[in-house]
């Protein structure tokens, strides 16, 4: 059951994240880096492997979380 709800938090937290980086985007003309906004990891489905990107975490999404569980 905490497996099913970590898919899930974490898929509402990318999903919310998307929103804030479109509305930083809006608000003020520009994008967040693709550094800190994207996944570490993609999945390549020839080889079913999670490859790095040489990315950071996905902060906006991580803040979201932290948020969320604060209050």
């Amino acid at each position: 059951m905490i497996l099913e709800y970590l898919v899930g938090a974490a898929t509402v937290s990318v999903g919310w994240s998307g929103y804030v980086c479109a509305f930083v985007k809006n608000v003020t003309g520009r994008e967040l880096s693709a550094t800190w906004t994207r996944a570490p990891f993609i999945w390549d489905e020839a080889r079913t492997i999670c490859n790095p990107t040489r990315r950071h975490r996905h902060l906006p999404a991580v803040f979201i979380v932290l948020a969320v569980t604060g209050f």
